[in-house]
C-alpha cells in the first residue's frame, strides 16, 4: 500500500538535526501500518509505543 507520507518520513529519517517522530492524526486511516512498514524498510531496529493501547505509558490526569 503506497502512501504520501512515506516520502515524508524518509525526509526526517535522512535531515540532519531530527527530533522524535511523533505521528497523530484521525482513528483508522493507516498510522500504524504505514509506521510499521517504515520501520521494517528503512530501519535495522525499530520501536513504536502506542500510548492508548498501552496505559503504562500515559501520564496520570491532572487534577
Amino acid at each position: 500500500m503506497k502512501r504520501t507520507i512515506y516520502k515524508k518520513l524518509l525526509e526526517w529519517k535522512n535531515a540532519a538535526a531530527r527530533s522524535p517522530l511523533i505521528l497523530k492524526g484521525t482513528r483508522q486511516v493507516g498510522k500504524s501500518y504505514i509506521l510499521q512498514a517504515f520501520g521494517e524498510n528503512d530501519f535495522s531496529d525499530y520501536h513504536t509505543f502506542n500510548f492508548e493501547k498501552d496505559k503504562k505509558l500515559s501520564l496520570p490526569p491532572r487534577d
